[in-house]
């Protein structure tokens, strides 16, 4: 179980809550204007509505819980600018650069996992994802999408690691997050 970089950072959050998905939104920056923003918050509930049926109830998914006692999975999503991702960066990873997404795992990896018998008190927590606002905006504009459409992006792709998956391990592995990416981002966006 991996420490996460959230403790150090005093931040209100934002509850974003379906049936069986918990997801904590927190903007470290002065102004919280982008999770205010009412397009991104409802393509987040829509996001992990789909999350939830593909991890719940579908055979073959990200993860599978439908045989476990899993009942809820949870998580937070935290904007930052690029000095906080920077010192991330260079802290968890020894990279001093701005990046647009980190991912702070809880467990090594979900996939496969055998879940029946698990009976926790709680939700299960996935883990942290921080996304860097100014990269988000830049990649958005370079790309010719909204800034909403790139922050779900980079939401997914950061879920995807939460859940085991690692783009940066084989060929054969990135294609398979590139796949889980690309059929989740469809129904989202």
């Amino acid at each position: 179980m991996k420490s996460s970089p959230l403790k150090h950072i005093r931040m209100d959050f934002q509850p974003l809550i379906t049936e069986k998905f918990n997801l904590y939104l927190y903007d470290t920056g002065r102004r919280d204007v982008v999770l205010t923003g009412r397009g991104l918050r409802t393509k987040l509930r829509k996001g992990l509505c789909i999350l939830e049926d593909l991890v719940f109830s579908a055979r073959v998914g990200p993860i599978n819980l439908s045989k476990g006692k899993v009942s809820t999975i949870e998580c937070s999503l935290s904007l930052c600018g690029k000095k906080k991702i920077r010192q991330l960066n260079k802290q968890y990873r020894r990279l001093d650069k701005v990046t647009d997404v980190l991912s702070f795992p809880i467990h090594q990896n979900l996939r496969g996992q055998k879940f029946k018998n698990i009976q926790p008190p709680g939700p299960i927590n996935l883990g942290d994802i921080i996304i860097c606002k100014e990269k988000a905006r830049t990649q958005a504009k370079e790309f010719g999408i909204s800034v909403d459409a790139e922050i779900i992006h980079l939401w997914v792709h950061g879920l995807l690691h939460l859940m085991g998956y690692d783009h940066e391990v084989s060929r054969k592995e990135e294609e398979l997050m590139n796949n889980w990416e690309d059929k989740i981002l469809r129904n989202i966006l």
